[in-house]
């Protein structure tokens, strides 16, 4: 039985199903030949509510997912910063007064909401 908009996008309420195969696009098959492209960077667009997300989760699975957020980065560093502390590699940061920053310390600043290196 075929699903209808509303079977998805269910509002004030959580959707039973939250993604549907498209038939004859195999999107699991291209975005996992991407993946699998050694020294490739990978990116997905589309409209809000498109499936992207659900999509990504099914096909690398959320354990494997590094949740940023925009609003996380200020600058280019932040990003590589986040996803090497996700992966738990030890790193440090040069602070913008020369000191060094090591990955506990940041990862502290972060949990208590202070995302920004001090002076």
């Amino acid at each position: 039985m075929p699903l209808k908009a509303t079977d998805v996008f269910t509002p004030n309420d959580f959707p039973v199903h939250t993604y549907i195969q498209r038939a004859g696009e195999d999107l699991e098959g291209q975005l996992r030949r991407a993946l699998a492209t050694p020294k490739q960077v990978v990116s997905l667009s589309g409209p809000s509510k498109s499936g992207k997300t659900v999509l990504v989760e099914k096909v690398v699975g959320k354990d494997n997912l590094i949740q940023i957020s925009g609003a996380m980065i200020k600058e280019p560093e932040d990003l590589w910063n986040l996803v090497l502390d996700w992966m738990e590699v030890p790193h440090s940061e040069v602070a913008q007064g020369g000191g060094n920053l090591d990955s506990s310390s940041l990862g502290q600043r972060r949990r208590q909401g202070r995302d920004s290196v001090p002076n």
